[in-house]
């Protein structure tokens, strides 16, 4: 069983922040993002709290496990 929830960024950018609750598992959060001009390619990148996932002008950003346990952790209001 999981639970999806997601809330519009309030950039003016075109994407969401989600958290997924999975069962047995934890929760998975992110935001999602769509570019407009610039294509990223298809790539992971690590970065310094997230992966990236480039599909193109579609991008993934996922919180890692270092994240969790810093102050820069994606709390539990963005996606409620």
């Amino acid at each position: 069983m999981f639970k999806l929830n997601t809330k519009s960024l309030n950039d003016g950018t075109t994407g969401a922040r989600f958290d997924l609750e999975i069962a047995l598992v934890g929760n998975l959060k992110g935001i999602y993002r769509k570019r407009a001009i610039k294509s990223r390619g298809w790539k992971i990148e690590a970065l310094k709290h997230t992966y990236a996932v480039h599909l193109g002008k579609r991008t993934l950003y996922l919180e890692s496990f270092k994240a969790k346990n810093s102050n820069r952790r994606l709390y539990n209001n963005w996606a409620k």
